[in-house]
């Protein structure tokens, strides 16, 4: 009996310290475990991301950029082929230009002429079908009678052999200057002359050989 008082008296006195120890020495919270990230996913925050541009720092993709007014905006001409032989007995008034793409090989023979019958100021300075002469109805209008206002290319058409064939153009569309030099040099004993409907603007287009600055002079 005396030996399970003692056990029971040494029980509590151990219980009591234990009290006694908790009391005194501080608790030690432990921080809850965080749950891994899925795989792939990254944990870097947003907007310390390397791959992220900053304000002063363009993304990698905008520094080929394309931009309006780079050469590759320009269009390229199109692909007309080689140049198709014609017979040129067998044009009409109007041609195409092809048609009169092919008569342009024979300017140095002397068998055709160009005409640019353009009469706005500027325009045939600023470019025309290599080779072309400038000649509008009002240098032809103005030529009669009035020796201060002879055209030296109304005098070179005027004297050209008999035969000699003209290709006129201006702007085409719904241009007239054309067809109406073709009337004037008609009036006046010219026997052959074809327009070329596309005008200039399409020869151009077409990559087909021009010139700038003034006329030859006489």
């Amino acid at each position: 009996m005396r030996i399970l008082v003692r056990a029971l008296a040494i029980i509590g006195a151990a219980g009591l310290a234990g009290i006694a120890y908790s009391w005194t020495r501080p608790v030690m919270l432990r921080a809850p475990e965080r749950e891994p990230a899925p795989r792939g996913t990254s944990t870097t925050p947003h907007d310390a991301s390397p791959d992220t541009p900053s304000d002063n720092q363009p993304a990698a993709d905008q520094t080929d950029e394309h931009r309006p007014g780079d050469p590759g905006d320009a269009p390229s001409p199109p692909d007309l082929g080689p140049v198709v032989p014609v017979d040129p007995d067998s044009l009409g008034t109007r041609i195409s230009l092809q048609e009169a793409r092919y008569l342009h090989t024979l300017i140095d023979s002397g068998e055709v002429v160009f005409l640019d019958a353009r009469g706005h100021e500027g325009d045939y300075e600023a470019g025309h079908i290599a080779g072309a002469l400038h000649l509008t109805i009002d240098m032809i209008d103005n030529d009669q009678g009035q020796v201060m206002g002879f055209s030296p290319n109304y005098f070179l058409v005027s004297v050209m052999p008999r035969g000699t064939r003209y290709v006129i153009y201006c702007n085409g569309g719904e241009c007239d200057e054309s067809v109406n030099l073709n009337i004037r040099l008609f009036d006046r004993g010219v026997e052959v002359t074809h327009i070329m409907t596309d005008g200039y603007p399409h020869w151009k287009d077409a990559g087909l050989p021009v010139a700038t600055g003034p006329e030859p002079g006489p």
